[in-house]
């Protein structure tokens, strides 16, 4: 392994990309004013609405606690997916350092507030992208490819018209790395020490936004480890860095679940909750693989690995091998291949008899959320198998091993982590969890786009360009014909991306193998495939996904302003779900109630508490609603006054009966 150059390399000439230029800045001027003027603030799923509460509380009064009545009337059917209880009141299991930034925000435009913070961070992210490519390689027309990359390739810039936090989230773990980079190439001084320490503030503070920003902590240290020579002192003080974060994430948890430790969602055995138990596998991997990286570093280890290199490929083969004939060993290989596989190649080989909360599985194991395809890191960018190139360079110890080397560590721990528990991130249309490896997966991209065209002739440039439009027209003119059922759109989604995906692997490991000797009609058809991967990433991602998201949120919003009017400030609504229900918290003090979560248990009591309070109870009755209603007599001695008839069944007001108007 090449160690980290401390000294910035010589600033090579490059074109000035102005076209290009203009268009990354006027995208992202659209992202904004998308985000303020055109956006939908609906809710997308049970977490955006859990953020929307943790921000309502907070925002009016510096509250960790999130408020839905229960306070007033504690019961399980206040107690919202994603809330916990604890002392007596309602927490959010999400870190709250998000509500604290997007508070200003929300005093402006309410939830909408939440969409405006992750475009500003999405632009931001882009920009920091731009800095690091052009910091680690020198060239300017690369980092604005990367930075096209980064918002076109792929499901990146659907999260910046979103209110859950990733696209922040990104910010933080592309701003900490960014730190690292620039304090490698600053001299061993203050300043350099000063950039470490940041890194590991802003890491520290990221996880109090997302948990799993600490999974960045490994590209904030590890390159001060292998720098040359090796700064301890940089890496200790990026460990110190980290701690007014993490120490404030642990005094919230504290308040919120009465739990004095950072890494925590208020529930015993769950996730991070868990303990470190079940994550000392990837740990142990992580450190096992660190240390041959160590190893390889000097010059002993790199003068063997280079003639002993079929010798250490078989070593590292017969320790898998002996680790795999143990009955623990196979179960942790099996599960991190299995988890592997699942989220970087083909979500459809999931156990369709696991319980997946809100998601369905089509015939042929694909899995659907809101009548959308869920789709695995290749098969919404399948153009990423070109990735082979910069790993080849690695490898070699090119003069670029360092720079790729430190793009790979972000990429490397959250792929390895998630893919040995196989998360998938649940309710959305791909991987949502990987959204922050994005940003150094695009610099990759880049630079094995730049490595594979180098020195092509005008006529093969022309042919990737014509089979990119040749893909635009294949998708505009098939594909569309493909949305009848679940059954075709798993052809054009899930399918087609990963034979382009091995077709480019296929192609690019020929050029890596032939190096040099790689001849140009080879490279071309490489760009080629590579171009149609790219766009076929581009229309899933924007005509597929970001359409399908902003017309499940508009359904919310359009169904929020039909029975919004009849609910008034100070009320109960018990709702038969939270979909299409949630925005009804912009409403004054209004509290949400889902008699199913105690199996109707509370819910008569729930009634009686708040009518003998004077606040309005409503029922939005669907049609299990009504007959559970109905056959318990949950209601006896009230009646129902009908309001509004919408999509879902129907708006009723409960009163006592000497309320009730005559004739009602």
């Amino acid at each position: 392994m090449t160690a980290f150059p401390t000294q910035a390399a010589p600033r090579t000439t490059s074109p000035r990309y102005t076209i290009k230029s203009a268009i990354l800045v006027l995208v992202l001027l659209l992202t904004l004013f998308a985000s303020i003027s055109l956006v939908v603030a609906g809710h997308f799923s049970v977490d955006e609405a859990a953020y929307h509460m943790m921000l309502r509380s907070f925002s009016s009064g510096g509250s960790l606690s999130v408020w839905n009545g229960y306070e007033e009337f504690p019961s399980p059917e206040l107690v919202l997916p994603m809330l916990r209880v604890h002392d007596g009141r309602l927490f959010s299991q999400y870190p709250h350092f998000t509500a604290i930034l997007a508070t200003p925000l929300y005093w402006l435009a309410g939830y909408q507030g939440l969409y405006i913070l992750n475009a500003v961070s999405f632009i931001a992210a882009v920009g920091l992208s731009f800095l690091m490519a052009r910091a680690l390689f020198q060239n300017r027309g690369l980092a604005i490819d990367a930075c096209l990359l980064l918002i076109f390739g792929g499901f990146a810039w659907q999260y910046s018209q979103a209110a859950w936090p990733h696209a922040l989230s990104m910010l933080f773990v592309t701003g900490a790395v960014y730190l690292t980079v620039t304090a490698l190439r600053s001299p061993a001084s203050r300043r350099s020490l000063a950039l470490a320490t940041a890194a590991g503030l802003v890491a520290g503070f990221g996880t109090g936004v997302r948990l799993d920003v600490v999974f960045a902590l490994p590209a904030v240290l590890l390159p001060f480890v292998f720098a040359v020579p090796w700064r301890p002192s940089h890496a200790v003080a990026a460990c110190v860095g980290t701690v007014p974060g993490l120490a404030l994430l642990a005094v919230t948890n504290l308040v919120k679940f009465g739990i004095a430790m950072p890494f925590s969602y208020g529930v015993a055995g769950s996730g991070a909750a868990s303990g470190p138990l079940p994550y000392l596998p990837v740990v142990l991997l992580g450190f096992a693989v660190v240390a041959a990286a160590w190893l390889a570093r000097g010059s002993r280890g790199r003068s063997w690995l280079a003639s002993h290199r079929w010798s250490a490929g078989l070593i590292v083969a017969l320790l898998l091998v002996a680790l795999g004939l143990t009955p623990l060993g196979w179960h942790i290989i099996s599960k991190f291949a299995n988890g592997l596989y699942q989220l970087v190649v083909d979500l459809r080989i999931r156990d369709p008899g696991l319980s997946e909360p809100a998601l369905l599985r089509s015939p042929g194991g694909g899995m659907v959320y809101r009548g959308t395809l869920k789709k695995a890191l290749l098969q919404s960018c399948p153009y990423l198998t070109v990735l082979i190139l910069p790993l080849s360079a690695l490898l070699r110890g090119s003069k670029d091993s360092a720079a790729v080397a430190q793009l790979c560590l972000v990429p490397a721990a959250y792929i390895g982590v998630y893919s040995y528990f196989a998360w998938h991130g649940g309710q959305a249309f791909n991987l949502r969890y990987f959204l922050p490896i994005l940003p150094f997966t695009s610099i990759l991209t880049a630079y094995a786009w730049r490595e594979l065209r180098r020195d092509l002739t005008r006529a093969w440039r022309r042919i990737a360009v014509v089979a990119g439009a040749a893909a635009v027209a294949c998708f505009l003119i098939f594909v569309p014909r493909s949305l009848a059922t679940i059954a075709h759109q798993e052809i054009a989604f899930l399918t087609v991306p990963l034979v382009i995906a091995v077709a480019t692997f296929i192609l690019v490991a020929a050029c890596v193998h032939l190096g040099a000797t790689a001849g140009p009609n080879l490279r071309g058809a490489a760009s080629a495939t590579l171009a149609v991967g790219l766009v076929w990433a581009v229309m899933v991602g924007l005509l597929y996904d970001a359409t399908r998201a902003y017309d499940w949120r508009k359904k919310q919003v359009e169904f929020a302003r039909e029975i919004v009017p009849f609910v008034e400030p100070n009320s109960i609504v018990f709702v038969p779900h939270g979909s299409y229900f949630f925005s009804l918290l912009e409403q004054p003090q209004v509290r949400l109630a889902v008699p199913s979560l105690d199996d109707y248990r509370d819910f008569r009591a729930l009634v009686d508490y708040h009518l003998e309070s004077g606040h309005p109870v409503y029922l939005s009755l669907d049609r299990r609603f009504a007959a559970t209603v109905e056959e318990r007599d949950l209601l006896r001695a009230l009646q129902t006054q009908p309001l509004h008839e919408h999509r879902l069944g129907v708006l009723v007001r409960v009163v006592v009966p000497h309320e009730v108007a005559p004739g009602s």
